[in-house]
């Protein structure tokens, strides 16, 4: 047995909430959809002016189209300054400019404690504020457990599952985002880094096509495939049944926009998405993405422990989809694929 003294401490540790940054909110239901949608109509004007031959890049066509409508969302949709305290969805504007007055009153009773009225009135003001302060609290929890989707308009955006867990990850105290990564037995903790870490691995399990032609296998039995043709009723068909919550690609263009404006829209966008088809070639934006590396098991320090999720341009995801649309039909309307053939 040792003759030491053991040494007891006792620490209070606590993880800090994570703060968000303050970042600029687009304001939609101030915004001047019908300004918008006339200002619109002249990018399609523009489209067709400098396209008189026909010979317009689908580069060039993409580029007038972006800086058009980027220019009128600027101009008329109003934006806000979110802050972290005003993060809490439960606050009001009630609340908020009670607070103020709170904050007032001790300011002004710290400056003359010899007024004992601004004194009392400052704790009245103080106790008032935390009590409506909870009573919103609760009641916003209590309408996440108990509205039903069914009750649900469509101004109590986003979903009531997507509101509860907005919330309960608004919790997290961890905010750090991708922690220190290893390499080659080396501990990386600058962002540059982590970035380039995590980059190298996605390219190494990135399957790199041979170049070269595609190798010939003879006359094929079935039909050859046409190419698609893009209709402007299809477009919008698409357009409209966007989901406006979605996150926006590199492009910065909203979802919300594109939903509201999706007849003025439509036209341009069939103008690009056909001069894509015929010429075989995508604007440089639609190869761009935004990648976000989602953790799934295992140690946090290997890089391959995290997986890619990439924010594509809205606009190729619909191209995407009348692609994919027309090359099923093309392989189910001819029996091309087994009953058995799958894929993941």
């Amino acid at each position: 047995m040792s003759d030491h003294n053991p040494v007891f401490v006792e620490l209070a540790l606590g993880a800090r909430r994570a703060r968000q940054k303050p970042r600029q909110v687009p304001m939609y239901k101030k915004a001047k959809w019908d300004s918008i949608r006339t200002d619109l109509k002249t990018i399609h004007e523009e489209l067709i002016e400098k396209d008189k031959n026909g010979d317009l890049s689908v580069e060039d066509m993409w580029h007038i189209f972006k800086e058009g409508i980027c220019k009128y969302i600027a101009s008329s949709i109003p934006t806000k300054t979110i802050k972290d305290s005003m993060q809490l969805p439960w606050v009001t504007d009630h609340i908020r400019r009670l607070g103020e007055r709170s904050k007032k009153a001790h300011q002004k009773w710290t400056q003359d404690k010899c007024k004992i009225n601004q004194k009392e009135k400052a704790k009245a003001l103080k106790h008032q504020h935390q009590r409506e302060m909870w009573q919103a609290y609760w009641a916003y929890i209590e309408g996440l457990i108990s509205l039903d989707e069914e009750e649900a308009t469509p101004d109590q955006r986003p979903p009531k599952q997507k509101r509860l867990f907005q919330y309960i990850k608004s919790l997290k105290t961890e905010g750090s985002g991708v922690p220190s990564l290893k390499k080659d037995g080396q501990l990386i903790t600058d962002t540059i880094g982590k970035v380039e870490v995590l980059n190298d691995q996605y390219e190494s399990v990135f399957t790199k096509e041979p170049d070269g032609n595609i190798p010939d296998k003879g006359p094929s039995p079935y039909a050859k495939m046409e190419d698609p043709f893009i209709t402007i009723p299809g477009v919008e068909k698409l357009l409209r049944n966007i989901k406006p919550n979605k996150a926006s690609g590199p492009d910065a263009i909203a979802a919300r926009v594109m939903q509201e404006t999706a007849t003025d829209l439509a036209p341009e966008l069939t103008l690009i998405f056909n001069r894509s088809i015929s010429q075989g070639k995508l604007p440089s934006d639609w190869k761009k993405a935004n990648v976000v590396p989602v953790y799934k098991k295992g140690s946090k320090y290997i890089p391959a422990n995290y997986r890619p999720v990439s924010l594509m341009c809205i606009s190729c995801k619909i191209l995407e989809h009348i692609i994919v649309s027309n090359v099923m039909g093309h392989l189910d309307n001819n029996a091309i694929l087994h009953n058995n053939q799958h894929g993941f």
